[in-house]
């Protein structure tokens, strides 16, 4: 009897203990610990206990391969992504299942899969720079004007085999044809045609434009928001251009959820905590990029850039179809 007793004693004390173990959610991306890493310790240190759950963040591009092939035998459980077309290819791997988020339901389409297979929480916009000594910022005004025949030999751009720049160029096709797209790259590629190969934004283009070796040029925002805190009275100078037209081009930093996921309803409470102003201002303030929430402004951005017009109707999974063409033009109109 007194053996029956601690059998069941220690059956309910291990029960116990398995039931205070707290669920843990692994997370897995392409940014960054040092940029990840508040964020997920935030959670962790103030709303873990009230959920019931903890996250844990890695940052591993290989593995983020392996999701890409529809293999998801890492076992996360939380997949980021920091362009619209992997996120895309991941949902049509097959490695994803939608989220089920009522914040985002009325985002527009470049922000979040029209099937909820993923969202962005940070995004980006692709606009010119220019230097201000020499260049007045309405002569900037669009993207077509960089082919303008003053800037030649003056504007930097990144090669055309960069993601960045496969993703802008798909934009362009998308939102101009190939007729248009074709002549303002091969403009773009007769002013930059003297110009070395650039392979960065911010070592590159941006900085470039600094040394006086451009004058014009087109780089992510983030990184200018890096270069100003290392050059805070820089000549360099953005842009935000189209604003009368198709707007900037906008690519995120998103997140889906992992199809093989035992823990799929804790997925969804702390992806949308992510999109909630607190965690966007956090996630911002550390990266340099905007808020994905259009509700959500970041001042200390917003005095940089100043108003977005940014592009809110083309479909960031168009790319996928889009790129492969994009390439070919750019490759035809003598882009580097």
């Amino acid at each position: 009897m007194k053996k029956m007793m601690m059998a069941f004693v220690l059956s309910q004390f291990v029960a116990t203990a398995v039931m205070a173990q707290t669920t843990v959610i692994k997370w897995v991306g392409q940014l960054p610990i040092e940029q990840l890493g508040p964020v997920v310790e935030k959670f962790n240190t103030q709303y873990s206990e009230a959920y019931g759950f903890k996250v844990e963040y890695k940052y591993d591009d290989k593995v983020i391969a392996e999701y890409l092939t529809g293999n998801t035998a890492a076992g996360y459980d939380l997949v980021h992504m920091k362009d619209g077309d992997m996120l895309n290819t991941v949902a049509l791997k097959g490695a994803t299942t939608p989220l089920d988020l009522n914040t985002a339901k009325s985002w527009p389409v470049q922000l979040k899969d029209a099937q909820n297979r993923w969202v962005a929480f940070l995004k980006r916009t692709r606009i010119i720079y220019y230097d201000s000594t020499r260049v007045k910022p309405e002569e900037v005004a669009t993207y077509e004007s960089l082919g303008d025949a003053k800037f030649k030999d003056q504007l930097c751009l990144r090669q055309k085999k960069a993601q960045y720049t496969i993703g802008l160029h798909s934009f362009f096709l998308g939102v101009w044809g190939e007729q248009k797209t074709a002549q303002v790259l091969k403009e773009w590629a007769v002013n930059s045609e003297n110009i070395p190969l650039i392979e960065k934004d911010l070592d590159g283009v941006i900085a470039a434009i600094e040394a006086g070796t451009c004058a014009v040029g087109v780089a992510n925002t983030y990184y200018y928001t890096r270069h100003l805190a290392a050059k805070p009275n820089s000549i360099v100078k953005p842009v935000v251009p189209n604003a009368n037209g198709v707007g900037a081009h906008v690519n995120v930093d998103g997140v889906a959820l992992v199809g093989t996921s035992a823990h799929k309803a804790e997925v969804n409470t702390f992806v949308s905590w992510l999109l909630t102003e607190e965690a966007q201002l956090l996630l911002s303030d550390i990266t340099g990029k905007h808020p994905a929430n259009p509700e959500v402004r970041s001042a200390k951005l917003d005095a940089i850039f100043g108003q977005f017009f940014d592009n809110n109707t083309f479909d960031l999974n168009n790319i996928t179809d889009l790129k492969v063409r994009a390439l070919e033009i750019a490759t035809e109109q003598g882009l580097k």
